[in-house]
């Protein structure tokens, strides 16, 4: 699935079998972690490489 700007907080929890409460909570949490202040930072994050090197199942070329 791929979310585009245009999907609501309740369409991808519903696509992703939570409630719109736990998908917030989830956001909150992991922003929080990795010390983002914003959605719109989260999403940079999650597209960056540094998030591709966090991954476990990360192999680099």
């Amino acid at each position: 699935m791929a979310a585009t700007r245009s999907t609501s907080l309740a369409e991808l929890a519903q696509t992703l079998g939570i409630t719109v409460l736990t998908l917030k909570t989830y956001n909150r949490e992991l922003m929080s972690r990795l010390g983002l202040g914003s959605r719109q930072q989260l999403i940079e994050w999650l597209l960056s490489e540094e998030a591709g090197r966090r991954d476990p199942l990360f192999r680099p070329p």
